[in-house]
């Protein structure tokens, strides 16, 4: 590639330059058996409508290595029986390949595993159960049910007589009935209202008593009206106004520039760190630089009046607003 562009002159880039806009891998999807070997390939579509094979400069990497292994070169071998995915990487993209290895169990011998199916979720994993031959695990006896959906719900375990209660009931739909009841209870409310409030970070050490107070109850709030997810998720990423007044707005009280902001966004709701990429690609995923300071720019307008942030001090007071104008600068090349 150094020798070609240098051969060319050593051209500096141009605003006509084709852009990469996807991968593609092939293939993308392949049942395999144990000991078996594939090549994958993979191609750059361009702006200008050319695709390239990119193989030989791809990053391969496997997710789950005691199924599939994969070399520098894209050659993967199947070690193991399961399911896998290869990520192949080149510049800013990224595609997965999956391997499927099926286990040696005959296929009538898994339908008849699969028994009862309750809803969609059990349709997709019976699927995938069938395809790779596994035997669905027996229900669970009265004794683990219980057990399991107290501390799944309401965080505790249930007292004896619960128990004996629960054991001697004869109903068909007694588990229907049982999750019914905990998901009433104020017990799941407060149980999923700590929880989320970890995730959204409310932390007496960061906000004043009054803040926590108003944070900590619209939470509560949103758990006990089993709010959409996406709906609270708008509501706080939105939030404006005062602190005391809407809950929501102490998020971004947690935060002082765009780039905390970003960054406890994306560990909120996507589960994903992209500090790395705050000073240079990230080592071990797909997000540049570039794009790192894009998606911060997303909060650059987004001000706040009244209490500075200094958790000792002032009354946690804060009014969240968003500016007309104004963006982030890319540190390395101001634009």
């Amino acid at each position: 590639v150094i020798s070609d562009w240098l051969v060319a002159g050593a051209p500096g880039p141009s605003d006509h330059d084709p852009l990469i806009e996807r991968l593609e891998v092939f293939p993308a999807q392949s049942i395999q058996t144990v000991g078996s070997k594939q090549q994958l390939l993979v191609f750059a579509h361009f702006s200008d409508g050319h695709a390239e094979d990119v193989t030989r400069w791809t990053k391969f990497n496997s997710a789950n290595a005691v199924v599939a292994k994969v070399d520098s070169q894209g050659r993967v071998e199947v070690v193991g029986n399961g399911e896998g995915a290869i990520s192949a990487w080149y510049l800013s993209k990224i595609v997965m390949a999956r391997v499927s290895s099926p286990y040696a169990n005959s296929s009538k011998f898994v339908e008849n595993s699969i028994g009862l199916k309750n809803n969609f979720i059990d349709d997709l994993v019976a699927k995938k159960l069938s395809a790779l031959r596994i035997p669905a695990s027996p229900l669970a006896d009265d004794a683990t049910f219980l057990r399991r959906a107290y501390i799944d719900t309401i965080g505790t375990l249930p007292d004896s007589q619960t128990v004996r209660r629960f054991l001697k009931d004869t109903r068909s739909d007694k588990r229907r009935r049982l999750i019914d009841d905990l998901l009433s209870r104020p017990e799941f409310t407060d149980y999923w209202t700590y929880k989320w409030c970890d995730v959204f970070l409310v932390n007496g050490q960061l906000l004043r008593p009054k803040a926590v107070e108003a944070y900590y109850d619209w939470i509560r709030d949103q758990v006990a009206k089993n709010r959409p997810w996406d709906e609270l998720a708008r509501d706080v990423l939105t939030a404006k106004g005062n602190s005391f007044e809407n809950g929501a707005t102490n998020f971004y009280a947690l935060h002082q520039d765009p780039l905390e902001m970003a960054e406890n966004v994306t560990m909120a709701f996507l589960g994903l760190n992209i500090n790395c990429a705050r000073c240079h690609n990230h080592p071990l995923e797909k997000w540049t630089n570039d794009q790192y300071y894009a998606f911060a720019n997303l909060f650059a307008r987004v001000r706040a009046k009244g209490w500075g942030g200094d958790p000792r001090n002032g009354d946690g007071n804060r009014t969240l607003f968003v500016l007309d104008r104004g963006d982030l600068l890319h540190p390395s090349t101001c634009r």
